[in-house]
């Protein structure tokens, strides 16, 4: 559109030149005393409007399906989040799924971002919004009586307003499919969740009664 308004811009000021040029031209021959001709030989002398441009338009909004294209490295086309193992596909399967949480600027995880307001923070001075699918609350529980062990409790909250390309809202199963998914005997994917310490994990990567 930036490209079209600047083409219009300079027909229509190469039209007010030529006009400009036109007239300066029947001046100089009002000067002489031209030979008599017949009046149907007369060249008109009316002057030439310049052209009436559109205001710019602006784009339209882009449709849920509006194709985006992008330059980038060869990908493997593991598009998947469980299954991407190349960063160039991870940065696509980052691109179009939703984190549970998210960190700022400075690596920091925020905890209260998975509202529709977000959770701000503060970067180099600059005020930066961040916006995550769930907040997080953190507490250390004694596993034993005598305390000798701890163990730490991670509560995700689920906002309510989030919803599948198909429309269908985001449930907590939908995150417990996925913690299955990334924990499963057979999966071969970049994950590495099997690796922390959750409580069960073990059992269930084995197959095994605790």
């Amino acid at each position: 559109m930036k490209k079209t308004t600047k083409l219009l811009a300079m027909l229509l000021a190469l039209v007010m030149v030529v006009g400009l040029v036109a007239a300066c031209g029947n001046g100089e021959a009002e000067e002489t005393d031209p030979p008599a001709t017949d009046a149907t030989d007369a060249p008109d002398e009316t002057e030439t409007e310049p052209e009436e441009t559109d205001p710019e338009e602006t784009d339209p909004e882009p449709a849920a399906d509006t194709p985006l294209v992008v330059g980038y490295n060869q990908f493997s086309q593991k598009f998947s989040p469980y299954y991407a193992d190349t960063s160039y596909d991870q940065d696509v399967a980052d691109f179009t799924q939703v984190s549970l949480l998210t960190n700022d600027r400075a690596g920091e995880l925020m905890l209260q971002a998975g509202t529709p307001a977000g959770q701000v923070s503060e970067y180099n001075g600059v005020p930066y919004t961040y916006y995550a699918a769930a907040n997080l609350e953190i507490e250390t529980v004694d596993a034993e009586d005598d305390g000798t062990i701890e163990e730490t409790i991670y509560r995700f909250k689920l906002r309510d307003d989030i919803t599948f390309s198909d429309g269908e809202p985001l449930t907590i199963d939908d995150v417990i499919f996925s913690f299955y998914a990334f924990s499963d005997p057979k999966y071969t994917g970049s994950s590495t969740l099997y690796s922390v310490p959750i409580v069960g994990m073990n059992e269930y990567r084995t197959q095994t009664s605790a």
